[in-house]
């Protein structure tokens, strides 16, 4: 029976950073041996990008230095984890990356993604220079001159009653009507009392002229 695997192939990425003080003639060797290996095992590089020695975040096996490189390639799946065991027992490789490729991706240069960033923060600059002089155009809104201040400390406050406080109006003058009906009541109660009053008066008389009789004898 003959061989019935089928080869699937991708697109990958791998980031691969050398030790920076090997050297050129180095790193180029270790590059050879990977683009051998690929296009030895049916694949074929499709994209190479040189970033240089740049600083890494952290300190990686005492360094914290690399020479980074993007190569981008097609393999077969089943022939890229003998690659990446290779990468990582390679003494002059300090870390390396593979990652699977979109369908759509686009490949792009270190040099590209810088060109980008510098056009975004140029726009940004532009923007923000932009906004500055619109707003040094408007310039600050009018001030109220100083004598005009003083004039207003002078003058007094003029308070307006608000609807909020008529009620309590309308209570001081109720109270006020009250006050003013009391003299009237109390000469009312002083009328009803009076001819009580009276009667009283014409009984004392009465039993007065009854005790001064010399006539009627207790």
């Amino acid at each position: 029976m003959g061989d019935t695997s089928v080869l699937t192939v991708q697109n990958y990425e791998l980031m691969v950073i050398f030790l920076h003080d090997i050297g050129e003639a180095a790193i180029n060797k270790e590059l050879d041996e990977l683009r051998k290996y690929i296009s030895s095992n049916g694949g074929e590089v499709l994209n190479e990008d040189a970033w240089g020695i740049r600083d890494m975040s952290y300190r990686i096996k005492k360094q914290d230095k690399g020479y980074y490189y993007i190569l981008s390639f097609s393999l077969d799946t089943l022939k890229l984890g003998e690659m990446q065991r290779a990468l990582v027992i390679n003494p002059t490789v300090v870390r390396s990356l593979i990652t699977k490729l979109p369908q759509k991706f686009v490949f792009r240069t270190f040099a590209e993604y810088q060109e980008e960033e510098e056009k975004a923060k140029a726009l940004k600059e532009e923007a923000k220079r932009e906004k500055e002089a619109k707003k040094n155009q408007s310039g600050p809104g009018p001030r109220t001159p100083r004598f005009e201040k003083s004039e207003r400390k002078g003058k007094p406050e003029t308070k307006t009653y608000t609807p909020a406080s008529k009620p309590e109006v309308k209570k001081e003058e109720k109270k006020v009507e009250e006050v003013a009906e009391e003299p009237k009541k109390v000469e009312k109660k002083v009328k009803k009392a009076a001819p009580s009053k009276i009667k009283l008066e014409e009984v004392d008389a009465k039993l007065k002229s009854i005790i001064d009789d010399p006539d009627i004898t207790l």
